[in-house]
């Protein structure tokens, strides 16, 4: 076979990094041999697998069709080398979730697997939804965890969990007392909320404008830490995740509004590339974080958890 493993590593890298310098440095390779190992491939293959731009390569029908392919049997190789050694998993992972579960999961889960597995890195990064979506899709991110509705055929989508949205509000304000409160109610507050595009945002309004005929926003910012503060300063009411305020229940500093007739919660999956078949470290990954899960939030957000079911990588010797 003409095509050879280092072919692969140096078309994926420059695929992910869009450089050939860029991809030697990371892969430990001169320029003159990742450009010539480049070379090489495209000549087996008999195709051009990039547009070359100036300095910048970006992938051609042929290369985005390669990609996923390369992937898998990269992982496929990584996962022999793992059970030939047959030591502790070794090996990075490149991992991606939206803002509240990047933010207030993911650090824990991350950090109890590189407690069970000191030989594995993780790179986590932490951005909206659609842009988490994006790169795993693109390939940048091998799995996502998202807390968004998706219908994007590429991806491969495992329920995890259910993230609950509560209304919420200052300790001193005059609906922290109240035990049963209504949509009506709130018709004359002022909130403090994330920017119309914001997955949070958009869950609420689609619901509170069902009972009330406009939304007063006294502050919009996209940071959910300014919105918490804004909140106990008084400013106004919020409603987030569960689990961006749940130490500050926790303390008391916010307080729960208990609002009898809304009921908002969003799924939040795991998602990564069809075509691509995990290895078994990533397998591993998301093992872990189902059964961390359970230990982490409410039996109510971990139901959709325990029913699905976790697909794992075929053995590879």
């Amino acid at each position: 076979m003409k095509i050879t493993l280092k072919q692969m590593v140096v078309f994926d890298a420059v695929a992910r990094l869009g450089s050939v310098s860029l991809a030697a440095r990371e892969i430990a390779l001169t320029q003159s041999a990742a450009s010539m190992a480049l070379r090489d491939l495209e000549r087996n293959l008999g195709v051009e697998l990039f547009h070359r731009h100036r300095k910048r390569l970006v992938l051609n029908d042929h290369g985005r069709r390669l990609r996923p392919k390369v992937r898998s049997v990269l992982l496929g190789a990584r996962d022999i080398e793992v059970t030939a050694d047959a030591r502790e998993h070794q090996g990075g992972l490149l991992i991606g979730a939206s803002t509240t579960l990047g933010n207030y999961l993911l650090p824990d889960i991350c950090a109890s697997f590189l407690r069970d597995h000191p030989g594995v890195t993780i790179g986590l990064t932490v951005s909206p939804a659609i842009e988490i979506i994006e790169r795993v899709d693109g390939m940048t991110l091998d799995i996502g965890f998202v807390e968004s509705p998706l219908l994007r055929p590429t991806l491969r989508i495992q329920r995890w969990m259910d993230d609950e949205l509560v209304v919420f509000c200052a300790a001193s304000h005059r609906l922290a007392k109240q035990k049963d409160v209504r949509m009506r109610d709130l018709a004359d507050e002022t909130w403090c909320l994330q920017p119309m595009n914001s997955v949070t945002r958009s869950a609420l309004t689609r619901v509170i404008l069902n009972h009330v005929e406009s939304i007063r926003v006294g502050l919009e910012t996209g940071s959910v830490e300014a919105i918490k503060q804004a909140v106990i300063q008084g400013v106004g009411i919020g409603c987030q995740s569960r689990l961006a305020i749940r130490d500050e229940l926790k303390i008391g500093v916010l307080r729960e509004v208990p609002v009898s007739d809304l009921q908002l919660s969003r799924p939040c999956n795991i998602v990564s590339r069809k075509d691509i078949m995990l290895g078994t470290l990533h397998t591993l990954f998301v093992e872990h974080a189902v059964a961390a899960l359970l230990n982490m939030v409410s039996p109510r957000q971990t139901k959709a958890a325990r029913k699905a079911p976790v697909r794992r990588a075929p053995a590879v010797l």
